[in-house]
């Protein structure tokens, strides 16, 4: 075992001596973190990413992580991208400041790396630093780690900093009337012009997630793939801000503008570092309560890349209930779910298994929606990843056993791979053993397909689901 490793791992351990038992009452719900990460050491020289670690509270101090970077700085490497999850713990050491250390695993490739850098995508990374919290809600960290892809020749030591954002579990005195909007999650497809010079139009689709803050004012987090094209390895990830007003009842006014990272296309040249910055006009109409769909326009341009063009799309919009649901005979409302995922047959040329992260909201005791990534980790395509979005049902068969069916759609890409136009569909089926009140065991067999491209496999899934 390299010493870093050993380091990191005994690090983790001291760290976590007295810890409270894993499930002791937890004093905060999910921590948010904005994060901008610096490699010390690559062949190809520094590299910066930048992106999205989400925080969910198990115990006191005990969390689990879901972790999105991709790259903003450094030369050729725009479109490289990580996905990874892993176990972390809070240790305080004033009432204002406490230390956090985390140990991740997970999947990533991309921004001109090739192979044997990289072998099948497959990462390890080790992470530890001080957050200070400034109130309630706002803080600020610092962080020092060691990444390394094990079966490939990048190690590296890292640093970051961030911003925190986060909610506290504090009993409600009073039931108050809001006037801030529920959260809002939104489907969208657009189009943009990738190449000027060969006038090179490129369809994505994605999601983005808005959370208000004031009646009209809100934070987002988007997502998108290319689909058409021929740039399917080219993926936007952005975090921003917005205005939104009814106008006339039934019809509203929303814009928007963000910063994040984009790349994977294929041409470094025009890509830069892939750091980008969109403003975003869209116009559309309630058609319930809960369902909105509109109209966007915008400029999207890369800040050090020539990447420079307006942008058309629609998008169709679900206005979350307020809260958590209440749901009678049913406690559970959503339950995140973390998977090692293979590929099996022979045509998976070349992807063997990835890591897989799946949310999934409850609707009623039985039916669910359902959205999540995953990305490669062994194999010969590193960067291979996949979005998806679809809904299950389940059935209890025991007190602790439950089946579930699900069917997704989504894109997936990679630029060595014919995907085709990058659609995706997949349907899986398979059971659920419940160890306890928080934690399941998960295993899944299904099928999925690019049906435009020459691709498709089996696909086995085995994980644990968490619910709180």
């Amino acid at each position: 075992m390299p010493i870093k490793h050993a380091y990191f791992i005994i690090l983790f351990a001291l760290l976590c001596i007295e810890a409270p038992p894993l499930y002791a009452k937890p004093e905060r719900a999910t921590r948010s973190h904005l994060i901008a990460e610096q490699y010390s050491r690559t062949k190809k020289g520094d590299l910066l990413v930048a992106g999205f670690q989400f925080d969910k509270f198990i115990g006191k101090n005990w969390f689990y992580s879901l972790s999105i970077l991709e790259a903003i700085g450094g030369d050729n490497h725009a479109g490289y991208a990580i996905a990874s999850y892993g176990l972390g713990y809070s240790k305080p050491l004033t009432h204002t400041l406490e230390w956090n250390s985390v140990v991740f695993i997970g999947g990533g490739g991309g921004g001109q790396f090739n192979k044997s850098e990289l072998d099948g995508g497959y990462t390890v990374k080790y992470q530890t630093g001080l957050h200070h919290t400034i109130n309630s809600r706002i803080g600020i960290e610092a962080n020092v780690g060691w990444l390394t892809f094990p079966e490939g020749d990048i190690q590296s030591y890292i640093y970051s900093m961030g911003i925190t954002h986060q909610n506290n579990l504090t009993p409600k005195k009073k039931e108050k009337t809001s006037t801030k909007p529920n959260d809002i999650i939104s489907f969208e497809t657009k189009q943009l012009m990738y190449n000027k010079n060969t006038k090179e139009i490129i369809t994505l689709i994605g999601g983005r997630h808005k959370h208000f803050t004031h009646p009209n004012m809100y934070l987002s987090y988007s997502g998108f793939a290319a689909t058409t094209g021929g740039r399917h390895g080219y993926i936007e990830g952005a975090v921003g801000i917005g205005w939104r007003t009814t106008i006339l009842t039934h019809f509203y006014a929303d814009f928007g503008t963000t910063i994040g990272a984009a790349g994977g296309g294929g041409n470094e040249e025009i890509e830069g570092t892939g750091l980008n910055s969109q403003t975003i006009l869209e116009v559309g109409t309630h058609l319930t309560d809960k369902v909105s769909i509109g109209g966007q326009v915008g400029y999207l341009a890369f800040l050090e890349g020539e990447i420079k063009s307006p942008m058309a799309g629609i998008n169709l919009s679900y206005h979350l209930p307020p809260g958590q649901m209440s749901l009678k005979n049913n406690t559970q409302t959503s339950r995140d779910n973390l998977f090692w995922e293979q590929y099996v047959g022979p045509r998976r040329d070349g992807i063997e298994a990835l890591v897989a992260y799946y949310h999934d909201m409850f609707l009623n005791k039985n039916l669910f929606v359902s959205y999540g990534t995953s990305w490669s980790t062994l194999g010969k395509r590193p960067g291979y990843g996949k979005a998806m979005v679809g809904s299950g049902y389940q059935w209890e068969l025991t007190k602790n056993w439950t089946y579930d069916i699900r069917g997704y759609v989504g894109v997936g890409g990679h630029q060595q791979l014919e995907l085709g136009d990058a659609y995706v569909w997949m349907i899986q089926n398979g059971l659920t053993y419940q160890i306890n009140a928080h934690i399941a065991a998960k295993i899944q067999y299904g099928y999925l397909d690019y049906p435009s491209g020459h691709y498709n496999a089996g696909v086995i899934s085995h994980g644990i689901s968490i619910t709180l």
